[in-house]
C-alpha cells in the first residue's frame, strides 16, 4: 500500500492459477463469472471489489497470467 498524486492505492498479488484475460474483458467483473476450473470458484470476489470500489469514487485493475498469477490494483481517490 502506498499513497500516489493523493490517491491511496493497495496492491494484492498471488501466484496462483491466474487467469486469460484476452477476450474476457466483457464478463471480468460480472456476477457468477469463473475464468477457471477451480471447484471453489463461485464468481463473486471479483464482482464484489468492483462494485465496492464503484461506490466510493475509486477503481481496480486486474492482471493476471494463466499459471503465474494475478495482480489486483485498488486505487482510493
Amino acid at each position: 500500500a502506498f499513497i500516489r498524486d493523493g490517491k491511496r492505492i493497495i496492491i494484492v498479488a498471488d501466484d496462483g492459477l491466474g487467469m486469460e484475460l484476452k477476450g474476457q474483458e466483457q464478463r471480468l467483473f460480472g456476477l457468477f463469472q469463473t475464468f477457471h476450473e477451480h471447484p471453489e470458484a463461485r464468481g463473486v470476489g471479483l464482482f464484489q471489489v468492483k462494485n465496492r470500489m464503484k461506490s466510493i469514487g475509486g477503481d481496480v485493475l486486474l492482471e493476471s497470467e494463466v499459471g503465474k498469477g494475478t495482480t489486483v490494483t485498488l486505487n482510493f481517490n
